[in-house]
C-alpha cells in the first residue's frame, strides 16, 4: 500500500492503521555499567492514526534530558498539544531522563509543523 511504502523509505512502521517513528538519543544512555538502546526506552517515539476525513491524532512519548525539558513542552504547548504525563522510569541512568508523554488532534500539517519543533529541541540521531 501507498502509506506503508511511504512510512517504509522514511524509517516508519505501520502496524494495524497506526503509522509509527522512533528516533534514538544521539548519546548513548547508560543504567548501571550498562548501555540503555533505544529499544529498551531511550528514544522518541511517534504514533499517528486517521482521526476522521481530515485530521489525525498523534501520541507517543519523547525521552528528554533536563535542559530539554521545558523547550520541548513549549513547543508541544504551542501546537495545541497535550501533554498528557511527565516521569522518569529508572533512578541512576547517566544522563538522567524524564519521559514526557503527548496526545493530539489536528490537522496533518498542525500535528507535523508542532511534533517537528519539539523534535528539533532534543539530541536525535539525524
Amino acid at each position: 500500500a501507498p502509506r506503508s511504502a511511504w512510512a517504509t523509505t522514511r524509517g516508519g512502521t505501520v502496524s494495524r492503521r497506526v503509522l509509527q517513528f522512533h528516533f534514538p538519543r544521539k548519546d548513548p544512555v547508560r543504567a548501571g555499567n550498562m548501555d540503555l538502546p533505544p529499544s529498551m526506552g531511550a528514544c522518541v517515539c511517534f504514533s499517528f492514526q486517521r482521526a476522521g476525513a481530515s485530521e489525525l491524532a498523534a501520541t507517543g512519548e519523547m525521552v528528554v534530558i533536563q535542559e530539554e525539558l521545558m523547550p520541548v513542552i513549549q513547543a508541544l504547548r504551542l501546537g495545541d498539544i497535550e501533554v498528557a504525563a511527565i516521569h522518569s522510569y529508572t533512578l541512576g541512568e547517566i544522563p538522567p531522563l524524564k519521559y514526557v508523554h503527548f496526545w493530539g488532534k489536528g490537522s496533518p500539517e498542525k500535528i507535523a509543523t508542532a511534533l517537528r519543533a519539539a523534535l528539533d529541541q532534543i539530541a536525535v540521531k539525524r
